[in-house]
């Protein structure tokens, strides 16, 4: 089973996603990134409920594909 570490790089508002042992949470290559919506889901919420994005920024999302969808 795949577990991921999570770095926060404060100044450059960036995060570093590294997966450790497994190898079935995310495949990466140069440029391109393999994510189940499962795996995304996790992260997601891993990275709201530790603080490290704000509730809000799911929720402008939320909001913005409603009003695309009612246009």
């Amino acid at each position: 089973m795949s577990q991921i570490r999570v770095t926060k790089i404060p100044k450059l508002s960036t995060l570093v996603i590294k997966q450790l042992d497994g190898r079935d949470f995310f495949i990466s290559t140069q440029d391109s990134i393999v994510i189940s919506i499962l795996s995304l889901a996790f992260i997601l919420k891993f990275l709201v409920i530790n603080n490290l994005m704000s509730p809000k920024v799911l929720e402008g999302i939320i909001s913005e594909y409603y009003s695309l969808r009612n246009e």
